[in-house]
């Protein structure tokens, strides 16, 4: 017997437990929206089949589909090509000059791979960007002016994935569930006026 936590595997019917990706990523654009930013770069791993990087996507791009004037844009870049993230950075920043603009980063490994390189080509989040990581990172509230952040409530997520795996173990033949779970908005520096 098996639960899947966060991510589903193509075309393998099993239990799921992980966040609500399109509520997150609904919660994580309304904030930048509310915040008047109208630019926002959507910045992922390569999506292939990962479901959580879809999911945030396009709820990302429906979101903004209702919010007609502000930019969405999305880009997939490597977590290890720092020159292509530089230069994905620099030309967002330089096409839309003379508005607020702001990145949503899908995953906390990702989000320091981007603070990495806004402070590389120099752009300082809080004031010449906004910034905003899924996931609680340890470091978020220490960095700059702080990172916003879309935190999972990972312990609810796992303490789930037990329960259905103790149930499965236990012979349950219920149907084959999905489980999901809020996220929570931690606000900071990073995407303040």
């Amino acid at each position: 017997p098996m639960v899947l936590i966060d991510r589903k595997i193509p075309d393998f019917a099993c239990d799921v437990v992980g966040l609500d990706n399109a509520q997150a990523a609904t919660t994580a654009t309304e904030h930048l929206v509310e915040k008047g930013f109208e630019a926002i770069l959507f910045l992922s791993e390569p999506l292939g089949s990962v479901n959580t990087r879809r999911e945030r996507l396009s709820a990302f791009r429906a979101t903004l589909a209702r919010h007609h004037g502000v930019v969405a844009e999305n880009a997939e870049v490597q977590l290890n090509d720092g020159a292509m993230m530089d230069n994905v950075l620099r030309q967002f920043h330089a096409r839309h000059r003379g508005m607020r603009k702001a990145v949503i980063s899908a995953n906390g490994a990702l989000t320091l791979q981007v603070a990495r390189a806004l402070k590389r080509v120099g752009l300082i989040w809080g004031s010449d960007i906004g910034l905003l990581g899924f996931d609680e990172l340890e470091w978020a509230e220490l960095a700059g002016v702080g990172i916003t952040t879309l935190k999972q409530p990972t312990w609810q997520i796992g303490y789930a994935a037990v329960e259905q795996v103790i149930r499965r173990i236990a012979g349950t033949n219920d149907p084959i569930c999905e489980r999901v779970f809020s996220g929570e908005l931690i606000v900071r520096g990073s995407t303040s006026r």
